[in-house]
């Protein structure tokens, strides 16, 4: 059954000094089906929805060097149904970036303590321009605040609706459970102000 199937979508980046793709991991129950849709429809959906909620509006807020290459979607819950979602997608931002090691971070709450139950996600290194001293600047924080806040929840259809909601996915826990998903609905996201560091975003040679 689809209903409370969990999906995985990664956000695959490319920069020309990057050592290979980068990616942005979310995960989404889906939480209410009202409108009947196959299993590769549900997850082409999903991809579909968060593109058009997230593509254009995050591209417009990083440098030009950046592309957003796909969308990749498996089902967790029932890993036999996947896909890709093109998009070839441009940043917009000119100037000079930081290192691409530098991420905005934003942080993901379920309401519940432990790493199994929270979750953060590293976005790409920001412009010179919207960062100070290795803090992004408010400016740059509202600007994704609004679009973190845009993704958790995505709906398909206008009456029969078919709900996705971000989640919290343990590996962990759902190994410990047998293979039974363990997940945790995500109740808010926190853009920091102080950037992070990913190490396997690097430049290349």
């Amino acid at each position: 059954m689809a209903q409370q199937d969990v999906y995985q979508v990664d956000v695959i980046f490319n920069h020309p000094l990057a050592d290979g793709e980068m990616a942005i991991i979310y995960h989404y129950r889906l939480s209410s089906v009202e409108t009947p849709r196959t299993e590769q429809e549900l997850g082409d959906d999903l991809v579909e929805l968060f593109d058009g909620e997230f593509a254009l509006e995050y591209m417009a807020n990083v440098g030009e060097d950046f592309t957003l290459v796909r969308l990749d979607w498996f089902n967790v819950s029932n890993p036999i149904f996947g896909g890709t979602r093109a998009v070839n997608l441009a940043g917009s931002q000119m100037g000079d970036n930081v290192a691409l090691r530098s991420a905005p971070v934003i942080k993901k709450l379920t309401g519940m303590r432990g790493r199994s139950f929270r979750g953060r996600n590293f976005y790409m290194a920001p412009p010179e321009a919207s960062q100070n001293d290795g803090q992004i600047t408010p400016t740059y924080q509202g600007a994704l605040q609004v679009l973190v806040d845009s993704i958790r929840t995505l709906r398909f259809g206008i009456i029969n609706q078919n709900v996705y909601n971000m989640t919290v996915f343990s590996p962990t826990l759902t190994e410990a459970a047998g293979g039974v998903v363990v997940d945790n609905l995500v109740t808010n996201q926190v853009v920091q102000r102080t950037m992070g560091s990913q190490r396997g975003r690097q430049a290349a040679g």
